[in-house]
């Protein structure tokens, strides 16, 4: 009986360190196609982004001029994509990720990221970032909007329960957001959600 243990023994853990193995490729695969994602010159075939003005304020963005004949084309330019945040760097990778998942879905709607809580620091290295990925895009007149707009924490008995910065973010950012919501539709999605075709 104490072979058969052993052996069976053997077995799992040589299972185990099969799984381990695949896992970290699995991992080490995904971050190196975000990496090419987050470098990523944008072509026509992928769409390109208008021109972002980060303002003082909060929000930022230009408008879409998204006519009637846009919206019959593409459904997508109608729905607004809207995802909350809080400052780490782990949830400002996946937003990156997330915006980019849309835009190669041809996505054309614009896309705004509400995040809660930051420092004067984080939100400018936030900011930056953003400027980074715009100025990589052209400016076209149909394509997706990447927009930011920054709230106070939200987080309910003393940043223990961070995720009261969603509706709290989500609220703020429709009551102060600085530019005319023409979409029909806001899709409230996770910063962690890819997409493989537009909503």
């Amino acid at each position: 009986m104490d072979t058969h243990y052993r052996q069976r023994s053997s077995l799992l853990k040589r299972i185990a360190s099969l799984l381990i193995f695949l896992l970290a490729t699995t991992w080490t695969v995904s971050f190196f196609y975000f990496i090419q994602l987050h470098r990523l010159q944008v072509d026509g075939n992928l769409g390109q982004l208008e021109s972002l003005t980060l303002s003082a304020k909060g929000e930022d963005a230009t408008v879409n001029n998204r006519g009637p004949e846009n919206k019959r084309d593409n459904p997508s330019s109608d729905v607004h994509i809207v995802f909350s945040t809080d400052c780490s760097g782990y949830q400002h990778w996946q937003s990156i990720a997330s915006y980019y998942s849309f835009r190669r879905a041809g996505h054309l709607g614009p896309i705004t990221r509400i995040v809660s809580g930051c420092d004067p620091s984080q939100e400018e290295k936030i900011r930056t970032e953003f400027r980074k990925i715009q100025q990589g895009s052209s400016s076209t007149s149909n394509n997706p909007q990447l927009r930011v707009h920054f709230t106070p924490s939200f987080a309910l008995g003393g940043k223990n329960y961070k995720y009261s910065n969603k509706p709290g973010g989500l609220y703020h950012w429709m009551r102060n957001h600085t530019t005319t919501l023409e979409e029909s539709v806001v899709a409230l999605v996770d910063p962690d959600m890819m997409a493989l075709r537009p909503i």
